[in-house]
């Protein structure tokens, strides 16, 4: 049998996020956007939706599914992609050129040259 893709595997097992080898600045967009926490408060999100499910009213909290294409060449990129906000996704998906099991990526294939707007 070939690799069945389970799509919330990455949101049930984050991985934990390594900043060695990160190439950038101090002070520039990317090391911001991986060092600074945005302040979500969970636990009354999680409150919400517990009322929801046992039938107190409200609103089901939206489902969050986040498919990403990438190819062999930009394929270090989703380690961090992993790291950083993938695991917040409900489920996460990669399509690439290649599967790869360790990043959760599978072979899509298609016509023509990797390119944009191909």
């Amino acid at each position: 049998p070939g690799y069945v893709h389970n799509a919330t595997t990455l949101h049930n097992n984050p991985p934990v996020f390594n900043t060695s080898g990160i190439q950038c600045g101090p002070n520039d967009a990317t090391m911001q956007l991986l060092t600074q926490r945005v302040y979500v408060d969970l636990a009354a999100h999680e409150r919400a939706n517990k009322l929801v499910l046992e039938g107190g009213g409200g609103k089901p909290r939206a489902k969050i599914f986040c498919h990403i294409y990438t190819t062999q060449k930009q394929r270090p990129r989703i380690q961090s992609i992993r790291e950083t906000w993938g695991h917040r996704c409900d489920g996460f998906h990669v399509a690439s050129t290649i599967t790869d099991r360790s990043i959760d990526s599978v072979n899509i294939p298609h016509e023509g040259e990797e390119a944009y707007k191909n």
